[in-house]
Parts: structure tokens; C-alpha cells; sequence
């Protein structure tokens, strides 16, 4: 860990937020842990935003040495009956770079037993390297869902072993010394930063661990990624691949995922509500697949694009198109005896950001029939007409991008392809 803050750029790297947090406190925690003067040699350090005192679980050992450090000493403290530990003045350490104060605590022989530190506790840094393997006190693996709810200001993590992982959205920091072989994903929040913090823990891993999701992972998912590859990988390496499924359907929760571009598998032959579950996204990247071997299915052409979490999208969908057909491969939709059934196929747009351009163009002919490059003549012509098959705006306004005269045009062309136009 470097030692001493600056902002000046070291070739040509500009350090990041966390680097220049843990530079302000000017200590190797490494160093700070092994020269605790303490019998025992597993050992956790934790660094708290200042408190007058924390409560300890109630199966916090009372064998257990506690020591604070504040710089220069080091502090031996103990438990009160209640598992309390009280601070003084003296035991606070002001960190240069935020100008907050913190306090550090190195417990040793802690880190034996479940859950000890499984309580609520204003931690921000925690280095457990020298704890030999107990994979509770490394604060990512308390158990589903805990890590986000008992340690909401932790900003980094130096451990000794990883299996199982929760990174919140203020986890800034994450190395580990060991993997376990198999390693369980159950959940992650935040931003690129986060994701990045996973992929890089991934990439970094021994060839042969095994990458599992836990199960409701993709459910959980709260990631607002605006780097594109970044987002790539995630949705459709990492997530894609180990959730191994041939549809978006069970998918991220849309105002919950926001990506700036989000690509389309292009392997992926899809099938029924195959699209209801897209992260909101700025672009939807890529052309769509649909199974032809379904073109009589009572589900055919069901895409269930009508998600009311994509208000920023700009773009439109395109299925593929095949050869030389003049339309893309959605297929049209089966006679449904409940009509509602049609929204399946449907599209609705709740963006107001959509460009006009992605829709449909003019020439002095009319509309430019290209169904590569425009929405409309991609579309399929429906065998079935019914007003619930239909192209809706939300925005109202969205036809005002073309004279009255193309507005027309417009929506003849729709109806004679048996798609019902609402804008």
C-alpha cells in the first residue's frame, strides 16, 4: 500500500478516489496488523467512521485481544458485559485526504466462529489477511443480503479467502490473497466501479474456479453501467453464460440496470417474451434472431418489448433479416383467442428520446423501404389484425418529427402490414 497522498498524476495514472482515501490515512495496514503487539496471529483490522463506542455480537469472544491504533500507538481495550467497546479522543485518526476522523481496530484471535462480526457496525475499510481462511469476517460473504444491510459505508477489502461474494454500491476495493475453487456470485449494486471490481476479481482467478451465480442473482442485480464493454461483459459474458438461458426473460430489473448500450447476443435464437427483462438502456445494439421454426406456435412473434423501465432509449429493436426478405425475422403473431394476448407482440415506447431516423425516412418517393435500417419495415406483416397489435408512443409528440403528410403516409403503411399505430 503506497504511503503518503498526492493528486499529482504518476505516469500518467491518475489515482483514484479510494487510492487518495487510503493514501490520506498514511498507514500499511499490513504493517499496522503485524506489528500489533498481540499474542495471537490471526488477526482482523477494521477501520470505523468515528464512533464513541461499537456493540459487538453477543458471540463475540470475550478471549479476544483488542487493540486500537491511532497512528503512533497502540491501545489495548476490552469489552464491557453489554460487548461494548468504548473510544477515546485519543484513538481517532484524521485522514488528510477526506479531513474525517476513523478509528482503527485490530482484533486478534477473532477470526474463529461464525458471524462474529455479523452486526451492525460504521466499518469502512477491512483487512483480514491474516485471518487463515475464516471466510465470515471478510465482510463480502456474511450471508444473503447482510453484507449490503450491516455494512453500508465499507469502501475496501483486503482479505485471505473468497467464496462467496456481495458487493455493495459504496465497495470501492477488493483483493484477495486465496480462491475458494468454486466461487458463488449472490449479489452486486453500484456502478462501474462495482462491476469492475468483479471482473477484475474474475479475470484474476486461478485457471480452473469454477464462477457460479446463486440463485435470484440476475433478479438482484442494481448496476447503472455507462461503460460499454464494461456492460458487455457483465450482461452478456458474465451473466449471460453462467445464467445460460436463450431468452432475456428472467432478466435484470430495468429501472434498476441502466447501461448506455446494451448488445444483443447475436447466437441467441430466441423465443416467447424473449425481451421483456433488458437493463434500460440508452441503444439497443445488435439485430434480433427469432426462431423460425415456430411460425405456428400460439407464442410466435411474443417479444414483450412493452417494459415501462426503458425511458431512455433511442434507438428501436431490428430482428434480423434473412436472405432477401423485405421484412425481419419476428414472426407474425397466431390467432389468440384472448386478444389482450396480442401486447405480447406488441411494441410500446415510454422513451422520449427516440430518434425519428431509427423509425423511418423519406425519399422523393416516400418512405424508403430498407428494413435493415428502419423500424416500420422491419416489422412483419400480421396474418391476424386486431387494434391490440400495435406500435404506441407514449410520447405523444414523437409524430410531430414528420409533416402531416408523412404522418399519413406513415400510418397507411402500418395498417396495410396490420399493425395498428398509436402516437
Amino acid at each position: 500500500m503506497k504511503i503518503g497522498r498526492t493528486n499529482a498524476t504518476v505516469g500518467g495514472t491518475t489515482k483514484t478516489p479510494y487510492e487518495e482515501w487510503q493514501e490520506g490515512f498514511g498507514y500499511n495496514w499490513d504493517s499496522v496488523v503485524a506489528n500489533a503487539p498481540m499474542m495471537n496471529t490471526q488477526c482482523i483490522l477494521h477501520v470505523y467512521t468515528k464512533v464513541e463506542f461499537l456493540k459487538m455480537a453477543s458471540i463475540f469472544p470475550t478471549s479476544a485481544e483488542i487493540y486500537t491504533y491511532n497512528g503512533s500507538d497502540y491501545r489495548q481495550i476490552t469489552m464491557d458485559t453489554n460487548k461494548r467497546l468504548a473510544f477515546i479522543e485519543a484513538d481517532y485518526i484524521t485522514n488528510t485526504s477526506d479531513n474525517l476522523q476513523y478509528v482503527c481496530v485490530v482484533y486478534g484471535g477473532a477470526g474463529s466462529g461464525d458471524y462474529l462480526f455479523c452486526t451492525y457496525l460504521p466499518v469502512v475499510y477491512s483487512n483480514s489477511k491474516n485471518s487463515l481462511g475464516d471466510t465470515y469476517v471478510n465482510l463480502i460473504n456474511v450471508g444473503y443480503g447482510k453484507t449490503f444491510a450491516l455494512y453500508p459505508y465499507l469502501r475496501g477489502v483486503d482479505c485471505y479467502s473468497i467464496g462467496y461474494i456481495q458487493i455493495g454500491n459504496s465497495l470501492e476495493h477488493l483483493t484477495t490473497q486465496n480462491y475458494d475453487t468454486t466461487i458463488l456470485l449472490a449479489r452486486i449494486a453500484g456502478s462501474d466501479t462495482q462491476a469492475r471490481i468483479l471482473k477484475d476479481l474474475i479475470d484474476n482467478a486461478p485457471i480452473g474456479t469454477t464462477i457460479m451465480l446463486a440463485p435470484g442473482f440476475i433478479e438482484t442485480v442494481l448496476l447503472y453501467i455507462s461503460d460499454e464493454k464494461l456492460a458487455d461483459w457483465f450482461y452478456n459474458d458474465l451473466c449471460y453464460n453462467k445464467f445460460n438461458r436463450v431468452s432475456y426473460q428472467y432478466g435484470f430489473s430495468a429501472p434498476h440496470n441502466v447501461v448506455k448500450r446494451f448488445k444483443i447476443r447475436p447466437d441467441i435464437n430466441f423465443y416467447n417474451y424473449y425481451l421483456s427483462q433488458l437493463p434500460n438502456m440508452v441503444y439497443i445494439d445488435g439485430v434480433i434472431t427469432e426462431d423460425q421454426t415456430k411460425i405456428a406456435d400460439t407464442n410466435a412473434g411474443f417479444h414483450y418489448f412493452r417494459n415501462s423501465g426503458w425511458k431512455m432509449l433511442q434507438n428501436f429493436p431490428m430482428w434480423k433479416v434473412i436472405g432477401s426478405a423485405t421484412t425481419g425475422c419476428l414472426l407474425p403473431m397466431t390467432e389468440q383467442a384472448n386478444v389482450n394476448a396480442y401486447l405480447n407482440g406488441s411494441f410500446r415506447f415510454y422513451s422520449t428520446n427516440l430518434e425519428p431516423n431509427k423509425f423511418c425516412e423519406f425519399d422523393e418517393n416516400g418512405i424508403i423501404e430498407d428494413p435493415t435500417k428502419y423500424f416500420i419495415c422491419n416489422l412483419p406483416i400480421e396474418t391476424e389484425t386486431h387494434v391490440n397489435i400495435q406500435v404506441k408512443f407514449d410520447d405523444l409528440t414523437f409524430k410531430n418529427n414528420y409533416t402531416t403528410t408523412q404522418q399519413n403516409a406513415i400510418s397507411t403503411y402500418l395498417t396495410n402490414k396490420n399493425w395498428s399505430l398509436q402516437w
